[in-house]
């Protein structure tokens, strides 16, 4: 059966955005394999730290080891509160911990895991990829089981965790119960320039066969389109799989990665949707060279009016409620609801409620250094101040309990838009490799990039996913 989300606490979590004590947004930072070691002379907040229970002291030596896709002094990456709370903890406690976090680029992420998994040298707390991806670790008993687990330090789930990010977290595992951490709520955000599209005269588009209208309209003005970070292998899946969800079905490509309910990635249909978001691509609406775009550049180019429209997750609203990067003006951006495509069975209705959530990626904590219970105390620590680290340091929602209260009047424009977005969506499903495994995800994102590029045809992206689903899941069994 098909699991379902509230989005009532989503909804509220998100009201509770950053004002002024936000720090600025800074620009993403390109993981490329560095690690940072840091130690007990970090200044500590104890007013913070009095807060959240009592804690023992102790001078025992130990590493408490991390890693992150994302250099962990950006605001933007998954570890910048853990390294906040490990500054705290260990000035208030623990002055003979240190600390190491090491930055891994997306793609090697599993590889480096896998290899220290064998080694028997898993991290007390690492980023993976959630989804079916997950599941390999899982079977390698290397990660704790966090519903269960988390008892040993007196805590549930419920304590720190968000209801609508819990239920998304059981929407995405393959189990009955959780296994890894959010590090953020975030949905699709087609974003568009207010004032491109009223000075020729655009309206905003309704269907989706609109919306190719309007790239047209813009591109024989000599307007790019869309600002697009091409070189992002999830961001080009998002696209396929907005496409797919109207031309198809949302749960098609759910089904298809696991061979389940007739589905498969060799229906000529999405083959068929496969073409068409080539084509789509093929037509120049992205701007050339498209494919080397990242986030960042992708930001730039939108947010100086270089394009029309922008494909970004809710997370991107730290960069256009910032003055200083959105030249364009914060009120100058709209939202576009992607709707329905003419002619196949999803309405228009059931098109602007659907959409991907995502909390993020993955945070697990590693096993065998849980067992031994010298970290314990800290993620005590770590889970019970998260949400309000989160709500007090970025510009967007948090998926944990958060005692901070923001004045839902202070919000910027872009953040009023993430609750627009969130008010719409009633069908909430996954990115596109959420059920596919680590060899069908880095297929999928590797794949689509040729295909937008023209140098893969959509039948042989479609026949290489359906091979890879075919040998993990025979459809026989």
């Amino acid at each position: 059966m098909k699991k379902t989300i509230s989005f009532i606490a989503m909804f509220l979590a998100c009201l509770m955005l950053i004002g002024s004590l936000g720090a600025c947004a800074e620009k993403p930072v390109s993981s490329n394999g560095t690690s940072s070691v840091a130690s007990a002379d970090s200044t500590a907040d104890s007013e913070n730290t009095a807060e959240l229970g009592e804690y023992t002291s102790g001078d025992e030596s130990y590493t408490f080891r991390v890693i992150v896709q994302q250099a962990e002094d950006s605001v933007q990456s998954e570890g910048y509160e853990v390294k906040q709370a490990l500054d705290e903890y260990i000035s208030s406690y623990r002055p003979n911990w240190n600390y190491e976090f090491e930055t891994i680029p997306k793609l090697e992420v599993a590889s480096k895991i896998s290899i220290l998994i064998s080694s028997n040298d898993v991290p007390d707390f690492f980023v993976y990829e959630d989804g079916k991806m997950l599941d390999d670790i899982i079977k390698l008993d290397a990660i704790i089981n966090l519903e269960e687990d988390i008892k040993k330090i007196g805590l549930t789930i419920e304590d720190f965790m968000l209801p609508s990010a819990i239920q998304s977290k059981r929407l995405t595992s393959s189990y009955d119960t959780i296994y890894s951490l959010p590090t953020s709520f975030s949905l699709n955000m087609l974003f568009y320039n207010k004032k491109i599209f009223a000075d020729n005269g655009i309206e905003i588009p309704k269907t989706w066969d609109d919306y190719e209208a309007i790239c047209d309209t813009l591109q024989n003005k000599g307007i790019q389109p869309m600002a697009f970070a091409g070189a992002e292998g999830w961001l080009c899946g998002w696209f396929l799989n907005n496409y797919t969800a109207r031309f198809i079905s949302p749960q098609f490509h759910l089904d298809a990665a696991v061979n389940e309910n007739g589905a498969t990635f060799r229906d000529p249909e999405f083959v068929e949707a496969v073409q068409h978001c080539q084509d789509f691509f093929q037509k120049g609406y992205a701007g050339e060279g498209f494919l080397s775009v990242d986030l960042a550049n992708m930001y730039q180019i939108f947010l100086t009016g270089q394009a029309a429209m922008m494909l970004a997750s809710a997370d991107s609203v730290a960069y256009l409620s910032d003055p200083d990067q959105c030249e364009i003006g914060e009120e100058n951006i709209g939202l576009i609801h992607w709707g329905n495509i003419e002619g196949r069975p999803v309405t228009y209705d059931e098109a602007i409620a659907t959409d991907e959530l995502a909390c993020g990626v993955a945070m697990c904590i590693g096993k065998s250094q849980w067992a031994e219970g010298t970290n314990n105390e800290f993620f005590h620590y770590l889970l019970t101040s998260w949400g309000d680290r989160m709500i007090s340091n970025r510009k967007y929602s948090t998926p944990y309990v958060s005692t901070v209260e923001i004045d839902k009047d202070s919000l910027s424009p872009t953040q009023q838009l993430v609750i627009e977005k969130l008010e719409t969506v009633k069908t909430p499903t996954l990115w596109f490799e959420g059920k596919m495994s680590a060899d069908g995800t880095l297929a999928s994102q590797t794949n689509i990039q040729l295909v937008y590029e023209g140098t893969m045809t959509a039948q042989d992206y479609a026949e290489e996913l359906a091979e890879i689903t075919d040998r993990e899941h025979p459809i026989n069994e």
